[in-house]
């Protein structure tokens, strides 16, 4: 049995890894603002770094946008597609002049 992340052992991420998705990002989110945290107190102490905190920090804020984006995208319903097989294509614009 793998290892779960939610403290209730009963769900694991074989049986539910839709549950566990908010809660990872949460957990990485939280991870990502202390490393942050510690950057920024650790650069401050050294001026030679000042340049580097700005992109660095916004490096960081974009990784963690993704992620969550990611997770938020996982746990989506997917929308079915119409389907268009066996339908003529749309006509042309009469306002679209064609190709000399």
């Amino acid at each position: 049995m793998e290892p779960s992340l939610s403290p209730n052992p009963a769900l694991s991420a074989a049986h539910a890894p839709h549950a566990l998705a908010p809660e990872l990002a949460a957990r990485v989110g939280k991870i990502m603002d202390n490393l942050k945290a510690l950057i920024a107190r650790r650069f401050l102490k050294m001026p030679v770094f000042y340049p580097l905190i700005m992109p660095l920090w916004k490096r960081l804020n974009r990784i963690q946008r993704r992620l969550k984006r990611a997770m938020e995208l996982h746990l989506a319903v997917p929308r079915a597609r119409k389907s268009r097989a066996g339908q003529p294509r749309p006509a042309r614009d009469a306002s679209v002049p064609a190709l000399p």
